[in-house]
C-alpha cells in the first residue's frame, strides 16, 4: 500500500517559514582558497549567511565547480587505468556518480546562458566530452567481475552510477547538443545550394541527423546497471525481519540502512530511466522481473548465463522501490533525532528468531542522503505526495542535527568562540555544518571520507526542479494537485538554500594551495590555527562505528573472521593503510595532536573498542585535514557535491 495522502506537516513548516523575511538572503562574494589566495582564515564569520550567487553575471560558483572537477581528475584519475587508483570499488562507483552529476549541472548552464563569445560552443563541448570521456573510461575501468562478489550495497552504487550516466546523456543530447548543432550547420540543419551548386549538402544533411556521440553508451550503460540490480535482487529477504535487504551475504544477517535506501533509490531510478536492455552477454544472472524476456517471450536460449532481453519500465522496479520504502520507513530504525541509524542484526539468530532487535545506533551522514532521491522518484512514479513530505522531514532533522536554525537561516551556537574552541555537537555536525563522528578526530578511513559527498548528491536530485512532476497516467492522490505539491516542494527546498551555501563556504576554505579540499570541513569557518575542546566522548554498547573501526569478531557481525579480513579500507596488501599523520606533514603528535589509530594486523584494520578523545593542540598545529588520510579524492568529490548543490539551491 502506497503512504496515504496529506502534507499537513509541510504545510504547517512553511507557513511558519514564509512569515520570515527573505529580504536579506543576496548574492556574496564568495570565499576563495587556493593558489595565488591570501585568506584570513581566522576571519570571523558574518553573522548572516547569504547564498551563493548562481546568476550567470557573477559567475565564480560555476568556475569553481569547473575548477575543482578539473583538479579531481588531473590528480586523482589514470586515464591509461580508467579509474581513481586510490579509490576502492564503491567509493569509485561514488567518483563516476559525483562527476556525472556535477557534469549534468555544468551543461545545463553553460547551454542556458551565453559565456566566452561567438562559437564558445565548440570550446564548451570540448570540455564536456573531455570529463564525458572520462567517465566512459571509469566503465572500463571499474572491477565489474569483483564488485558482483561484494556486498550488496556495493553493486548498488553501481547500478546507481550508470543510471546517472543515461540521464546526463539523455539531458545533454536533447539540449545543449541540439542547440551546439543548430549553431554548427545552422538552423534548417541542411543548406540547400551550397556555393551555388544547385545540390543539397549532403554533408550537411548528415550532420543535421546526427544525435551526440554519447547517445550510442547509453546500451552499454543500461546493461551495466541491469546486471548489478538483477543480482542485487537476491539480497531481498522476507525470511527475516518481515523484508528488506541484507548487507552482506557473507556475513551475519544485518539489514542497515544504506543497502535499503540504495535498493529504494536504484530501484525507482530503474522503473523511471531505464531504458531496456537487449544485451545478452556477458554472463550474467537474472531476477524475475525479466525471466521471460522483452514483452513477456519465453527465453529462446538454452545458455542459461545469458540475460533475456527486458523492457523499460518493467512494474518490478516500481513494486520494489514501493515494498523497500514501506520496510524501511516501519523499521523502527530512526533514533530520537528522526536520524537513521546504521542498521538491524537479529539478537537470537542461532536459536532460530527472525526478528530484527539488535539496532546498531551509529549515525552517518549518507544514511540520510540516499533515500531522498528515492523519495523524489517514488513521487514522480506514483502522485504519492507523502513520499516528498515524508523526505522533507528528513532533510529538516539532518539540518538541525547540525546546529542550523532554518527558519533565522544561521546556526543555532555563537560561533565566534573566542579561543577557536570548538562548538557543540549536535548529533550530525555543529555550527551549522554538516560533520561524521569521524571528522575531528580524523579517524575517517575512505568510508567516511565519501559520505557527506553522498549526502549533498542526493539531496541536489531531491530539490532538483520537477518537469513532470507525475508519470502520464500515474494515479494522483485524491485532493492533491500535481502543482500545489511541486511549489510547496520548492519552497520547502529553497528554505534550505542558506544552510547549503553555509556548508559549500565551509567546504571551499579548506582547500589548501592545489585547490584539493579537506575532509572536516567546520575549521574553514573557526579558522585553521585552532585550539579544540577537550571533551570526552566515549563509545556506548548501542552503536558500533565499524565504517571507521572496522567489523568486530564478537559473534553478532560475524562468527569467525572473515578472510581476508574486511577493513574499511579494503583490499589485503599487508601494508598499513591507515597512516595517522601525513608523512609530508610537519605536525606530529609532539606538536600537539593526540590521537587513537585502529590496531593493525599484518596491515588490516581490526576492530577495537575505545574511548574517542578530541584533541587540543598547542599554537601553531597548522592543517586539520592533513591528518589521517589527509586530502583524497573522496574529500575532493565531496567539495565538488557540496558546490553542485549550492548552485543548483541557488537556482531555485
Amino acid at each position: 500500500m502506497l503512504p496515504t495522502a496529506g502534507l499537513p506537516s509541510l504545510v504547517l513548516f512553511l507557513f511558519v517559514l514564509l512569515s520570515h523575511s527573505f529580504a536579506s538572503l543576496l548574492p556574496f562574494d564568495l570565499f576563495r582558497h587556493g593558489k595565488d589566495d591570501d585568506t584570513n582564515h581566522d576571519a570571523p564569520l558574518p553573522h548572516h549567511h547569504q547564498p551563493i550567487s548562481s546568476s550567470p553575471d557573477g559567475n565564480d560558483l560555476l568556475g569553481l565547480i569547473i575548477d575543482s572537477m578539473t583538479t579531481m581528475q588531473d590528480e586523482y584519475f589514470e586515464h591509461w587505468q580508467g579509474t581513481w587508483p586510490s579509490a576502492i570499488d564503491w567509493t569509485a562507483a561514488v567518483m563516476q556518480t559525483i562527476l556525472t552529476g556535477s557534469l549534468n549541472s555544468v551543461s545545463v548552464t553553460l547551454n542556458s546562458a551565453k559565456y566566452g563569445g561567438s562559437g564558445s560552443w565548440k570550446v564548451k563541448e570540448n570540455m564536456i566530452d573531455t570529463f564525458f570521456g572520462q567517465v566512459v573510461g571509469s566503465y572500463f575501468g571499474q572491477n565489474a567481475l569483483s564488485i558482483r562478489e561484494q556486498a550488496y550495497d556495493d553493486m548498488l552504487w553501481v547500478v546507481l552510477g550508470w543510471l546517472e550516466g543515461i540521464q546526463f546523456v539523455d539531458e545533454h543530447s536533447a539540449v545543449q547538443y541540439a542547440s551546439a548543432l543548430a549553431n554548427s550547420v545552422g538552423v534548417g540543419g541542411i543548406e540547400e545550394n551550397p556555393e551555388g551548386t544547385g545540390k543539397s549538402d549532403r554533408v550537411g544533411e548528415i550532420l543535421a541527423n546526427a544525435s551526440w556521440h554519447g547517445t550510442k553508451w547509453i546500451p552499454t550503460f543500461a546493461h551495466r546497471s541491469r546486471v548489478f540490480w538483477d543480482i542485487s535482487y537476491k539480497g531481498w529477504d522476507e525470511k527475516l525481519c518481515a523484508g528488506g535487504m541484507v548487507w552482506n551475504p557473507r556475513l551475519n544477517p544485518y539489514k542497515n540502512a544504506i543497502t535499503n535506501e540504495l535498493w529504494i533509490s536504484a530501484s525507482i531510478k530503474m522503473y523511471l530511466y531505464f531504458p531496456g536492455d537487449s544485451i545478452t552477454s556477458p554472463f550474467g544472472e537474472s531476477s524475475d522481473s525479466c525471466a521471460r524476456g522483452a514483452r513477456g517471450a519465453e527465453r529462446t536460449t538454452g545458455d542459461h548465463h545469458q540475460l533475456p532481453p527486458c523492457d523499460a519500465r518493467d512494474p518490478k522496479f516500481l513494486a520494489s522501490a514501493v515494498a523497500g520504502y514501506k520496510w524501511l520507513m516501519s523499521s523502527k530504525m530512526m533514533n530520537h533525532q528522526g536520524l537513521f541509524a546504521d542498521g538491524f542484526h537479529i539478537s537470537r539468530l542461532k536459536e532460530g528468531g527472525t526478528e530484527c532487535d539488535l539496532l546498531d545506533k551509529m549515525v552517518y551522514t549518507y544514511n540520510q542522503g540516499v533515500l531522498l532521491s528515492g523519495c523524489r522518484g517514488l513521487y514522480q512514479a506514483t502522485g504519492a505526495s507523502s513520499y516528498l513530505e515524508e523526505c522533507h522531514e528528513l532533510v529538516r532533522n539532518v539540518i538541525f542535527a547540525t546546529g542550523w536554525d532554518i527558519l533565522r537561516a544561521e546556526p543555532v551556537d555563537d560561533i565566534s568562540i573566542p579561543g577557536g574552541w570548538l562548538p557543540p555537537w549536535h548529533g550530525l555536525g555543529r555550527a551549522g555544518v554538516l560533520e561524521e563522528q569521524c571528522d575531528s578526530s580524523s579517524r575517517c578511513t575512505q568510508n567516511g571520507q565519501t559520505f557527506k559527498g553522498i549526502f549533498f548528491h542526493h539531496l541536489t536530485e531531491f530539490c532538483s526542479p520537477f518537469t513532470d512532476p507525475v508519470l502520464s497516467g500515474m494515479r494522483v492522490e485524491f485532493g492533491t494537485n500535481p502543482a500545489e505539491v511541486v511549489e510547496m516542494h520548492r519552497q520547502a527546498c529553497i528554505s534550505y538554500s542558506p544552510w547549503v551555501s553555509h556548508n559549500a563556504r565551509a567546504a571551499l576554505l579548506t582547500r589548501d594551495a592545489e585547490g584539493k579540499f579537506g575532509m572536516w570541513w567546520t575549521p574553514g569557518f573557526l579558522g585553521w590555527d585552532m585550539v579544540m575542546m577537550k571533551e570526552e566522548e566515549a563509545e556506548s554498547e548501542d552503536w558500533i562505528d565499524y565504517r571507521t573501526d572496522g567489523i568486530p569478531d564478537d559473534g553478532v557481525w560475524q562468527d569467525e573472521p572473515f578472510p581476508p579480513k574486511w577493513t574499511p579500507e579494503g583490499g589485503n596488501t599487508g601494508v598499513p593503510r591507515f597512516n595517522w599523520f601525513d608523512v609530508e606533514n610537519d605536525t606530529d603528535p609532539a606538536d600537539g595532536y593526540e590521537g587513537i589509530a585502529p590496531e593493525e594486523d599484518n596491515g588490516q584494520q581490526v576492530f577495537q573498542r575505545k574511548t574517542r578523545r578530541s584533541t587540543q593542540c598547542s599554537k601553531g598545529c597548522g592543517d586539520p585535514n592533513k591528518r589521517g588520510r589527509g586530502r583524497t579524492v573522496e574529500t575532493q568529490a565531496g567539495g565538488v557535491s557540496v558546490l553542485r548543490a549550492a548552485w543548483e539551491f541557488a537556482k531555485l
